[in-house]
């Protein structure tokens, strides 16, 4: 998109400021997107909401969210599988 990298950049430099201004070292735009990735994990109670937030964070694709900031081991994979509990139909 034109104009995109500047906004960015804009982002990145105000980010950085803030935080310099406070005695605090710089962090990267990133930084804010994953930590809100985990917040809206917790908050989130449905798929469609956790999408609706995941588009605020930029992603098009709730997966993108997901994959980049929500791994998910595959020994913490099993823990999870083997501690789904069975709903009644």
């Amino acid at each position: 998109m034109p104009g995109r990298s500047w906004r960015w950049a804009w982002i990145r430099q105000v980010i950085g400021d803030a935080f310099e201004a406070v005695g605090l070292e710089r962090f990267r735009p990133h930084s804010f997107r994953k930590t809100l990735a985990f917040y809206g994990d917790e908050i989130c109670e449905t798929c469609e909401v956790f999408k609706a937030w995941s588009m605020n964070l930029g992603h098009e694709d709730m997966a993108t969210t997901i994959s980049s900031y929500m791994p998910v081991s595959v020994q913490r994979q099993g823990e999870i599988i083997r501690g789904l509990k069975v709903k009644s139909l």
